[in-house]
């Protein structure tokens, strides 16, 4: 992926076949060939987090959002839209491709990424000739999960300057929409570009307002959720009007949506990620294009309409992509009528994070019918805030949409091969910072047996709690968090990600529970053997008794205590020998594991060292090449513009030529 879209080779024969004019929003232009059509540009705007009832199109009064009521004004206004999941990357590449998650294979936030035999509409538009660049809000959209495929530049939340594997969780909307305006003043047309802002999410603190943690009331909180809305629609504003100057915006085709939104205590729970209640599933969602007119839509419509919509809007035929979504050009211009359709929802982070059964829904105009451990039916015309499971009242309509569900979910017609990505330490900790969890569970791609798996409804004291605990660590009260934590150890001490994060915490935020921090990892491997983020806490939690040993060791050979000494060296290396055969299970279970393969480096290095000292020198070259191996592969993961990658290569050199000294 080239990183520098100011060079963005365009294919002349491509840009001349389509009649395309190169110009940047900067006014400079080269006009098209007499008669050739004007290609549009296209530009995307999600902004994350945002129900549909917080936009004044929606009806929201006093309106937040008059910027984007203007551009609704324009567009073609989809009432009745739904998102695919309530969790940002699921969403996005349903966006970006058509497809469903079930199809693309993207389920939940952290394990998952975007396969490469995944078709994005930033790939196929840059196959055409299109400049394509992007500025996104979270890491949750890094370019390492997929989403990035397509894009000449690809502008995610930065490293921190004089860090180690250290990035900014989110980048406000003030500073995104500068990145934005940069960005368009010298991209060449015709581009796509997609721009995210992800203010609306939690913690709900909009410049001026006063920060979540001094919330009181529901009413409070929703205002304060509201003001992250207004905030993101005045910086959008700044966009809009710069566009508007342009020749640009009268050929410009633009997209806004929600990747999801937010409960705020209406539906179960207080944000986003475990339900598929429309709070957190309807969206908003606009179209406007030179070609078709402003018009509301009432028909239901998804996500996944959106690249076959465009696609035909740009005249772009790809008769070898299938999609999962419908294309609405035909619809919209009045050829023919929407046809009948289910849309699919789907919630899967409970069961990745908890192993509690997943959320299957699919919404037949006004029915809505929900599968998991106990199945749920809702009239959205009769009962709009679904307070009414009226699955006992549906009869032959939850038996015919049951059906329709089984075969979406049990056999997708589009399905890809899922992907998954290697998490580091540190991707783990940005993703905590956003409140999500890195799900550790089973990660099959089979269908798992709901039937048998608890239902999430009855956890929902459990689920608050988690909720809290994101919150308090978000808002940094490590200590508030770890009571919650020892909460839902007892209230759920068979789950091993409760154990787990509870001895995480114990191990960076109390030094003197270092007892307790291990029996709860242990308890978490015990409980669930593959946990990669388990097993190297607990080889920290090991290295950290291991120099408690050490310094006792000292301090008795300071005192003249040679016995005590040697018993306290022992002890240091039996605690090392154990740290290192976690972090070797780690990389077992994830060979990418930067952290882990550091480790492994330090530890076999100084081995091999001491070996060598000893005269010990089979035991020398064994270490030797177990470090020298550890730190290639950590040098084949991160990236060169790395901090530590220009640190440790030469250090890679220098043990190289040692370990060739050895064999000689």
């Amino acid at each position: 992926m080239d990183i520098d879209p100011d060079t963005h080779p365009c294919r002349l024969a491509t840009l001349l076949a389509l009649g395309v004019v190169m110009q940047s929003c900067s006014g400079d232009s080269t006009e098209p060939a007499q008669g050739a059509p004007m290609a549009p540009s296209v530009l995307f705007i999600t902004l994350d987090t945002t129900r549909r009832d917080a936009m004044g199109f929606h009806g929201q009064s006093p309106t937040p959002t008059p910027h984007l009521d203007r551009l609704a004004e324009e567009s073609v206004v989809f009432d009745d839209a739904y998102t695919v999941a309530p969790l940002t990357l699921p969403a996005h590449s349903s966006l970006m491709t058509g497809l469903y998650p079930v199809s693309h294979g993207v389920r939940e936030n952290s394990v998952f990424r975007l396969a490469e035999e995944a078709d994005t509409l930033a790939e196929i538009l840059q196959s055409e000739g299109y400049a394509t660049a992007a500025s996104v809000a979270a890491f949750v959209l890094e370019a390492d999960f997929g989403i990035a495929q397509g894009f000449d530049k690809y502008r995610a939340p930065p490293r921190i300057p004089g860090t180690s594997v250290q990035f900014m969780a989110e980048v406000r909307a003030d500073r995104n929409v500068d990145h934005a305006l940069q960005d368009l003043a010298t991209l060449p047309a015709p581009f796509f570009y997609w721009l995210h802002l992800f203010d609306p999410h939690f913690p709900y603190e909009a410049p001026g307002a006063t920060p979540s943690s001094t919330v009181s009331t529901p009413e409070q909180e929703k205002q304060r959720y509201l003001e992250e809305v207004r905030f993101a629609d005045r910086q959008l504003g700044r966009l809009f009007d710069r566009l508007r100057q342009q020749d640009l915006w009268e050929r410009l085709i633009v997209v806004f949506a929600s990747d999801h939104g937010e409960s705020l205590g209406d539906a179960k729970e207080a944000t986003h990620g475990h339900f598929v209640y429309d709070p957190t599933m309807r969206i908003p969602l606009l179209l406007r294009a030179p070609s078709v007119k402003p018009q509301r839509v009432e028909e239901g419509a998804s996500l996944i309409d959106v690249v076959p919509t465009v696609l035909s809007l740009l005249d772009i035929p790809r008769p070898d992509l299938r999609f999962d979504g419908i294309d609405w050009t035909g619809p919209l211009s009045g050829q023919h009528s929407v046809p009948e359709r289910v849309i699919a929802l789907e919630s899967y982070n409970v069961y990745y994070n908890h192993g509690f059964a997943p959320f299957e829904c699919i919404v037949r105009g006004t029915d809505k019918f929900i599968h998991s451990r106990v199945d749920e039916f809702y009239d959205r015309q009769a009962d709009p805030t679904e307070q009414h499971n009226a699955i006992g009242d549906a009869g032959s309509t939850v038996q015919a949409m049951t059906s329709q569900l089984e075969q979406l979910f049990s056999d997708p017609p589009h399905a890809i091969e899922q992907s998954q990505r290697v998490l580091s330490e540190e991707d783990r900790q940005q993703l905590e910072a956003l409140g999500y969890l890195a799900g550790e569970e089973s990660r099959s791609a089979e269908r798992p047996d709901i039937e048998n798996l608890p239902n999430a409804l009855d956890k929902l004291e459990i689920l608050e709690q988690v909720d809290e605990v994101s919150r308090q660590l978000m808002e940094d009260r490590p200590l508030d968090a770890l009571e919650s934590l020892r909460r839902l150890v007892k209230l759920e001490p068979q789950s091993a990600l409760f154990h787990e994060r509870l001895g995480v915490l114990l191990l960076l935020h109390q030094a003197n529970a270092l007892d307790e921090a291990q029996f709860h990892l242990e308890e978490a491997i015990r409980l669930h053997f593959h946990r990669a983020k388990a097993h190297f806490n607990l080889g920290l939690c090991y290295l950290t008794r291991a120099t408690l040993h050490r310094r006792d060791a000292q301090q008795k050979q300071q005192q003249g205590d040679l016995p005590a000494a040697e018993t306290a060296i022992r002890l240091f290396r039996q605690w090392v020998d154990r740290a290192l055969q976690e972090f070797r299970i780690v990389t077992d279970i994830e060979p990418g594991y930067p952290e882990a393969l550091m480790n492994i480096a330090d530890i076999a290095y100084r081995q091999a060292q001491e070996a060598k000292q000893l005269h010990q020198t089979d035991r020398a070259r064994k270490s030797s090449q177990e470090a020298i191996q550890a730190l290639t592969q950590f040098l084949e993961v991160v990236p060169q513009d790395h901090p530590d990658w220009a640190k440790f290569e030469p250090r890679l050199r220098a043990w190289k030529s040692e370990a060739k000294l050895l064999n000689e």
